[in-house]
Order: structure tokens, then sequence, then C-alpha cells
């Protein structure tokens, strides 16, 4: 089994929409939408 690691950036400080991230999207959030893409990565 391989294992991978990565970062995702996410400003907190955002100017235009502080916590962007965060925030709700229908019923998920951008972090939960980039975790979900991320777990589906096929690593070779």
């Amino acid at each position: 089994m391989k294992t991978l690691a990565a970062i995702i950036h996410a400003r907190k400080d955002s100017t235009r929409c502080p916590n962007k991230h965060l925030r709700p999207l229908g019923d998920t959030t951008l972090i939960d939408i980039a975790l979900e893409n991320l777990s589906k990565l096929e690593v070779k």
C-alpha cells in the first residue's frame, strides 16, 4: 500500500470572503469537496 501526503492551501483571512473553505456550499464545504476528490485519486 502506498501512502500519499497532500497539503490543501486554504486562506482563513481572505478579504472578499473570509473562511470560504469552511462555509456551507449546499450540504458540504469546499474543504470536504477537496478531501473527497483527493481520496478518489489513484496514485501509481
